[in-house]
């Protein structure tokens, strides 16, 4: 289970929103208290000294956090990019978990931090989709990782990609929540 320590999503890339709402379904699903912020830039700092009392997830799209305001919360903070083509080093800083597409395991070098690669082409990731089969209806593949195997029916209909819906699940399973909480969800889209 899960400590109830407030940590803090930010999430990165053209899909951040996407991202944010699946995370957000599954981990309400899983019974956990979640707040995802679309402040403004002066207002993120207000939003996240609220929710930070309330929560045990906040969620928010990376590109709000412009100012060093983590620095000023007691939160534990994971950063996830989703389909972002880079990422500024002195940013990934700032965070003590960072969830990352496997391209960029030779780009960057990260100190002193959890980092999970996620990846549909390299079987050198922590957490990989493997034998993806679209259907008509479907698309089906599993989900390999350290001590974890899933097998996920994503629907077409959720118009969710198969990068994206593992860029969540390696965020999920980063952050202790059980594999299978995450595929229930996944798979009822």
């Amino acid at each position: 289970m899960i400590d109830k320590k407030v940590r803090l999503i930010a999430v990165l890339g053209e899909t951040a929103e996407q991202a944010t709402m699946l995370l957000t379904k599954i981990l309400r699903s899983a019974g956990f208290i979640v707040s995802t912020l679309n402040q403004e830039e002066h207002s993120c700092k207000d939003a996240l000294m609220t929710a930070s009392k309330i929560c045990d997830f906040i969620i928010l799209n990376a590109s709000l956090l412009k100012e060093d305001i983590l620095k000023d919360f007691n939160l534990e903070t994971i950063l996830v990019l989703c389909d972002a083509e880079e990422v500024n080093a002195n940013f990934i800083e700032k965070f003590n978990n960072i969830i990352l597409p496997y391209s960029f395991s030779e780009n960057l070098s990260i100190k002193e931090k959890n980092v999970l690669f996620y990846s549909i082409n390299s079987n050198e990731a922590d957490l990989i989709a493997k034998n993806i089969n679209p259907q008509d209806d479907k698309t089906v593949f599993e989900l390999l990782g350290t001590g974890v195997i899933g097998r996920v029916k994503l629907s077409k209909s959720s118009q969710l990609s198969v990068e994206l819906v593992l860029a969540v699940s390696s965020t999920l399973v980063a952050m202790g929540v059980p594999l299978a909480v995450v595929l229930n969800v996944i798979n009822q889209l």
